[in-house]
């Protein structure tokens, strides 16, 4: 895992800050049709614990595919529309940044290992700052989902990279899937940057949806209502888009 914030870190560094604006015009109006649901909080209770038991390992996660400017995963239940001039990583780079997998003919990523991860998505827009990535990572053997959250918390400090990193104490719909919520905070330059961690863990996989940026606290939010929604609802493609470097 370390060396997966490694290469987080490393780009969220590289990129900047930019302009700060977020919004894509051409897309706010879906903001009502997304399977959104932010749940209550509940004071000293958490929506969703964790569950403390060794999560039991199962099928692994799909990829997602593109189809120009619009990427959809049928396995997370979500579409993500990359706005005009924004950046894809292409297969090499994303092998290149995963760690302990390949990717089978049928596009199930598989581990050469006990441990594997690897970035389904990386898209990042160079005027604003605003990184988005899809990363999937395998639980350690009898590892639990609170071990798992309470590691991706603290290892970001512990290393001296973040100056914050909390848990919410609510989660959010995406898609098919209920996810926790981590916010992290580090200094790029002066300024500082926030990440929004959205972890899901299902059958020993931990699926991570992390939006970096340099705006407001609520920011990935905004991000997730205007560029993301569900598959009811899929835009055609309006651009080819860049998918390497």
């Amino acid at each position: 895992m370390k060396r997966i914030l490694f290469f987080v870190l490393g780009l969220i560094v590289f990129v900047g800050c930019g302009t700060n604006e977020v919004e894509d015009s051409a897309y706010v109006e879906l903001v009502d049709e997304i399977a959104y649901v932010q749940e209550e909080d509940l004071g000293d209770s958490v929506v969703m614990s964790p569950v403390d038991e060794p999560s039991v390992r199962g099928r692994g996660p799909r990829r997602g595919v593109w189809d120009g400017n619009v990427y959809v995963s049928r396995d997370l239940g979500i579409w993500f529309y990359m706005p005009q001039g924004w950046l894809a990583y292409g297969d090499l780079e994303l092998l290149f940044m995963s760690e302990n997998v390949n990717i089978t003919a049928a596009d199930v990523w598989a581990e050469t290992g006990d441990w594997g991860a690897f970035f389904d998505l990386v898209a990042l827009d160079m005027d604003t700052g605003v990184m988005i990535f899809i990363e999937y990572q395998t639980l350690l053997p009898n590892q639990t989902e609170a071990e798992f959250l309470r590691e991706m918390l603290t290892m970001g400090v512990d290393m001296g990279y973040y100056t914050s990193a909390e848990m919410l104490p609510y989660t959010m719909r995406i898609g098919f899937y209920n996810w926790h919520m981590m916010s992290t905070e580090m200094l790029v330059d002066g300024e500082i940057r926030h990440s929004r961690y959205f972890v899901h863990i299902l059958n020993g996989f931990a699926r991570m949806i992390i939006i970096s940026h340099c705006n407001t606290f609520d920011a990935p939010v905004e991000i997730i209502e205007t560029h993301f929604g569900n598959l009811e609802n899929i835009p055609e493609p309006s651009w080819e888009p860049q998918t390497s470097w």
